[in-house]
């Protein structure tokens, strides 16, 4: 207990976060879907470097947290940025719609959304589902 934590959490708090997950979101998760991270940064790069292959595409929506661009090139692959606009930071559904192609890999939906505060709605959230 006083060394670091092992990489992925340490399992009694892994634990606790499932159990709190169920509960809140009535969704069960098995142990080798809980990962822990020392910060968003860490876990947005890992994940999309485990998914996302070379020559592939991933949107994002801008404005976005500063390393979501990189993050998609340093994977070698190409983000497609969907714009959200003010006042209410809204996306156009067309140009979402058109921008998923057989190269898309991966979207990154950050809600509330870093800088805006975004917070998008169930709606949006099952329109970008089934545009996918």
């Amino acid at each position: 207990m006083n060394q670091y934590a092992i990489t992925w959490g340490a399992p009694n708090l892994r634990q606790a976060i499932a159990e709190k997950f169920a509960w809140y979101n009535g969704v069960t998760i098995d142990q080798k879907e809980r990962l822990l991270s020392a910060a968003g940064r860490r876990a947005m790069i890992s994940s999309l470097m485990a998914i996302v292959n070379s020559g592939e595409e991933v949107i994002v929506f801008e404005p976005f947290y500063e390393n979501y661009g990189p993050d998609t090139i340093l994977c070698d692959a190409k983000p497609r940025f969907i714009t959200l606009h003010e006042p209410d930071w809204h996306f156009d559904e067309k140009e979402l719609t058109q921008a998923f192609n057989n190269k898309t890999k991966a979207i990154i939906i950050n809600t509330p959304n870093n800088p805006t505060g975004k917070v998008f709605s169930r709606e949006e959230l099952q329109f970008i589902a089934i545009s996918a």
